[in-house]
């Protein structure tokens, strides 16, 4: 089994659930040294003074696999392997990046649903979702 930290879309039990059925939740996490930014989807950038809440879930190879090409691996996303800390425990996660050159654009109103349903139901603070959203 793998980490993975989740920040959009895939925040959502019942969605990571449709596309990956074994994928175990394991509950809120925090990127530290990272934003969230919308590019028309979420992303992170790196930011020494901040960090992101989001999802860290248990996953095999097989679901990371599927998970790279829902997210257009490496035409749209990247992934790498960073520390995120849940409950006071640091773990290796992937994590997806997007590359360089995508431009910042506000979500579609289905994909921000999905996210703050996600989000919702894993107790991440919705506000970062805002601060990314009107910055």
């Amino acid at each position: 089994m793998k980490h993975y930290f989740a920040y959009g879309m895939n925040t959502s039990i019942s969605d990571m659930h449709r596309r990956r059925p074994n994928a175990r939740v394991i509950g809120k996490a925090i990127l530290p040294g990272y934003e969230l930014q919308f590019k028309q989807h979420c992303d992170v950038v790196k930011n020494p003074d901040s960090y992101v809440e989001g999802v860290l879930w248990a996953l095999t190879n097989d679901d990371l696999k599927t998970l790279d090409i829902v997210e257009g691996v490496p035409y749209y996303y990247q992934r790498v392997n960073e520390t995120v800390s849940h409950n006071g425990k640091a773990y290796y996660a992937e994590v997806y990046v997007m590359v360089a050159d995508k431009k910042m654009a506000p979500p579609m109103d289905y994909y921000l649903d999905l996210v703050y349903a996600g989000y919702k139901e894993n107790g991440v603070n919705t506000q970062q979702l805002e601060n990314a959203f009107f910055s």
